[in-house]
């Protein structure tokens, strides 16, 4: 998996200002959105609401109904731009949960409707989460394609931030597909052009530093690895502290520098039960755990009664081989035991003749001296 799908998740930072889930502000906007409001504003305040669920990082099922909800008005109202907005919401949810093929759905939904009401603000962060999908996939000629339209629609609009995000992008889809000097390349244009942005994501470092461990640039890898873990550590960023952990110690290992290579894996086995141990489950996860689970028992079943016939056709196989296997034998043997006849044929027939060939000598012999006897 990659980066903690930090790259589209950047995005949301972009669009949604960082916050928590605080109850006292979604009371409110439940409230509000109780009132006889003009349409627009009731489908903003479904998408505000959505927001405050979804920013949360833990109630993502009432985000999903939420944005669910605001769908489905936008639609019965035929509020165009604001159906663009409530199924980029949708595809967020189901992106965010794993469920790439209905993220993928939806961002190709509101991508379209965008181009056809020619709403540009959406543009760029559908582009880039659809490339970033196709990344999750293994996809990479279709995430290349996605992530290149991000860096030209960056580079139309002077978005420095776009253009840095879609060049880590571009960068990733180098990596996986095994172009490492051009990996680091653009890794490093990005790094170079987010000097001059005011905030630095924490994922430039770490795709950095595992570029150049993969390269064998060592020191480089260390270097920036630190970097970028030294900038985090002391937050409760577990999930990115545990990669950094995991890649210091791979360094580490490398340079054979064992002390600290089994301290930062041991750090990375303390991120990864903190992340555990954080870990909290959803309705909707649930819910599409659930379903996933009785696909999996689905395909079980069919695995059983396909292995069960298998077994079958594999015994009646294996006796038909065995059967084959004794009749070759039995003709085998047939066949020797025939030869064998013949031979001891042969030689009855040999040896009678021989006994009649020494009766006629022995015959003409005692008459040659019967004649000897009677001439003296």
């Amino acid at each position: 998996m990659r980066f903690p799908h930090f790259l589209t998740l950047l995005f949301f930072s972009l669009l949604f200002q960082p916050g928590i889930c605080q109850t006292p502000k979604i009371d409110s906007l439940r409230t509000a959105i109780k009132l006889n409001n003009p349409p627009n504003i009731e489908a903003t305040l479904h998408h505000d609401i959505f927001q405050e669920f979804y920013n949360s990082g833990v109630y993502y099922d009432s985000a999903f109904y939420y944005a669910k909800k605001g769908y489905n008005f936008t639609k019965e109202k035929n509020l165009q731009k604001e159906q663009v907005n409530a199924l980029f919401d949708l595809a967020a949810v189901y992106n965010v949960v794993e469920k790439r093929d209905s993220a993928l759905k939806y961002y190709k939904k509101s991508i379209r409707l965008s181009k056809k009401l020619n709403y540009t603000d959406r543009i760029p962060s559908i582009t880039n989460n659809i490339g970033d999908i196709y990344m999750e996939k293994k996809m990479y000629s279709k995430a290349m394609s996605y992530f290149n339209d991000v860096l030209k629609l960056a580079k139309k609009q002077n978005n420095k931030q776009l253009e840095a995000i879609a060049y880590l992008n571009i960068g990733e889809v180098y990596f996986y597909t095994g172009k490492l000097k051009k990996s680091k390349t653009y890794f490093q244009k990005s790094e170079k052009l987010y000097e001059t942005i005011p905030s630095k994501p924490i994922a430039t470092n770490y795709l950095l530093a595992r570029t150049e461990n993969a390269l064998n640039e060592i020191d480089l890898a260390e270097e920036k690895a630190l970097e970028g873990y030294n900038a985090i550590k002391n937050r409760k960023e577990f999930q990115t502290q545990f990669k950094y952990a995991l890649l210091l110690s791979e360094i580490y290992t490398k340079k054979e520098d064992f002390k600290n290579a089994t301290y930062f894996n041991q750090l990375a086995l303390s991120y990864n039960n903190a992340m555990h141990e954080n870990k909290s489950v959803s309705e909707i996860e649930e819910l599409f755990i659930k379903m996933e689970l009785q696909e999996q028992n689905n395909k079980l079943h069919i695995l059983e009664q396909k292995n069960k016939y298998r077994a079958i056709i594999y015994t009646i196989g294996g006796l038909l081989v065995i059967l084959l296997v004794i009749l070759i034998f039995r003709q085998l043997k047939i066949v020797r035991m025939t030869k064998n006849i013949h031979d001891i044929q042969t030689s009855l027939i040999e040896y009678e003749l021989e006994l009649k060939k020494n009766k006629s000598k022995t015959a003409f012999d005692a008459t040659v001296k019967e004649d000897q006897r009677f001439t003296l």
